[in-house]
C-alpha cells in the first residue's frame, strides 16, 4: 500500500491518506510501474472514491524508483481537463530520479544518525564499566598496601603495590583522555601534560614538581596515544621514585617534535641525579624501564635513548600511524 506523506496545495488528501496497490492513480502507478496520465479524474472509471469532492480534474503521476525498490509515486494535478500531456509525464518522471536520489540519501543519513547514537551509547556503556572496574583495582590495591604496611617484613610488598597502584592510576587517567575525545587521535603535548601531572598528584603536600610541556600540533591514534601514556606514567613514576626522593621540589619537561614529516620525537627529562651507567647502556632494568623499551620498541616499533644532561632524559622516536600524520 502506499500513505501520503507529503502534500502541496489544497487539492490533495489529508498526511496519512491510505491507498491500496491497483487503487486510484497512486494505485495504478504502483502496479505498472509506469507514468500515468488521466484527463479527468472524476469520469476516470479506475478513480478512488476517497476522493469525491476534491477539486481535482487532470491528474499526471510517475513511479519513483531507486534501481528495482519503488520508493513512492509523485503526482501533480489541476482542476482543468487536458492539462497534461507525454511530455508533462516525462518530465515528472526525470523529476522523480531526482527524488530517488534525495530520499536514498535522506535514508542513508538518518541510518547513519541512528547508528552513532546507538555507537555512542554503547562506547559510553563500555566506558563506564572500564572506568568502574579500573576504580574497583585502585581500592583493592590501596587497600592490600594499607594491609601490607602494618607489617615492616612487608615492606617490599608495599612499594610493589603502590607502583601498580600508580600504573594503573595512569591507566585510568589514559581511558578517561581517550573517552572524552571519543576515541579519536589527541594532541600529543596535552595528552603528556595531562598524565604527568596526575602522577603527581601522589605527591605528599611537602612536594611539588613544576612540569613544562611545550605545545605542539602533532597528533596521535587512539592505539598509539595509549601505549606512550603508559611510557610518560612510568618516566613519571621513575621521577618521583628517584628525582624527588629527599627533595622539596623538582622540574619536568617534556619537549615534543616532529622530524621528516612522519617521525614524533617526544623527549622527558627531570632535574634528578640521572640514570646509572647500567641502566644507561641498558644493562640493568626494573620493571618500569623493561615496560618502556618494551613498549617502545615492540608496540610503537620506535627507537628509546637514554642520557643524562642535567637530569634523567628519555628520548623516544617513532613513526606516526598513516592516517594521522600531520
Amino acid at each position: 500500500m502506499l500513505e501520503w506523506t507529503v502534500g502541496i496545495g489544497p487539492a490533495v488528501a489529508p498526511i496519512g491518506t491510505i491507498l491500496h496497490r491497483g487503487q486510484g492513480l497512486s494505485g495504478k502507478i504502483m502496479e505498472t510501474g509506469r507514468p500515468l496520465i488521466v484527463d479527468d479524474y472524476h469520469r476516470w472509471e479506475g478513480r478512488a472514491t476517497i476522493y469525491n469532492g476534491y477539486p481535482l480534474v487532470s491528474v499526471v503521476g510517475a513511479p519513483i524508483y531507486w534501481g528495482k525498490e519503488l520508493l513512492g509515486v509523485i503526482n501533480v494535478n489541476t482542476d482543468s481537463v487536458n492539462a497534461y500531456s507525454q511530455t508533462d509525464a516525462e518530465l515528472l518522471s526525470l523529476f522523480a530520479t531526482q527524488a530517488a536520489i534525495a530520499i536514498r540519501n535522506a535514508r542513508l543519513y538518518e541510518q547513519t544518525r541512528r547508528d552513532a547514537v546507538i555507537k555512542a551509547e554503547l562506547l559510553k556503556e563500555v566506558n563506564h564499566r572500564v572506568s568502574n572496574n579500573l576504580a574497583a583495582i585502585i581500592g583493592l590495591l590501596y587497600a592490600e598496601s594499607r594491609f601490607a604496611s602494618s607489617k615492616k617484613e612487608h615492606a617490599a610488598i608495599e612499594d610493589t603495590l603502590e607502583r601498580l597502584s600508580q600504573r594503573v592510576n595512569g591507566m585510568a587517567e589514559i581511558h578517561s583522555m581517550l573517552s572524552q575525545s571519543e576515541w579519536s587521535p589527541v594532541r600529543l603535548s596535552d595528552l603528556a601534560n595531562r598524565v604527568v601531572c596526575a602522577a603527581l598528584n601522589v605527591l605528599p603536600p611537602n612536594q611539588q614538581a613544576l612540569v613544562q610541556v611545550s605545545p605542539f600540533p602533532v597528533e596521535v591514534s587512539p592505539r598509539q596515544a595509549g601505549n606512550l601514556a603508559m611510557v610518560i606514567n612510568e618516566l613519571a613514576t621513575n621521577t618521583i621514585k628517584y628525582a624527588l626522593s629527599n627533595r622539596e621540589k623538582g622540574h619536568i619537561t617534556v619537549h615534543i617534535a616532529t622530524e621528516d614529516n612522519d617521525v614524533i620525537i617526544c623527549r622527558y627529562q627531570d632535574d634528578g641525579p640521572g640514570y646509572p651507567e647500567e641502566v644507561l647502556r641498558l644493562e640493568h632494568h626494573n620493571v618500569g624501564l623493561y615496560l618502556i623499551q618494551r613498549i617502545v620498541t615492540m608496540t610503537l616499533q620506535g627507537e628509546l635513548t637514554l642520557t643524562n644532561d642535567n637530569g634523567a632524559v628519555a628520548t623516544i622516536r617513532f613513526k606516526a600511524e598513516e592516517k594521522d600524520r600531520t
